[in-house]
């Protein structure tokens, strides 16, 4: 889901910007899964988390890695 779809999904279609910005103030990694929200280009933009990208690209890949072993 990129930044865009998900101001939509909230009713605040334009605000892509304002939802990253709450996403990287976002204390619950876990239960609020924020690194799954991508750009609308589809790259992997802003993570405010440690290792910021890196780390992105690393749950994205593990997510995957576990979802194929089901």
């Amino acid at each position: 889901m990129t930044y865009g779809e998900l101001a939509r999904r909230i009713d605040a279609g334009g605000a892509a910007r304002a939802v990253g910005r709450a996403l990287a103030a976002n204390p619950w990694h876990v239960i609020v899964p924020c690194h799954r929200v991508i750009a609308a280009t589809g790259q992997l933009h802003g993570f405010s988390a440690a290792g910021g990208i890196d780390t992105k690209q690393m749950l994205l890949r593990r997510e995957n890695s576990v979802r194929d072993r089901t």
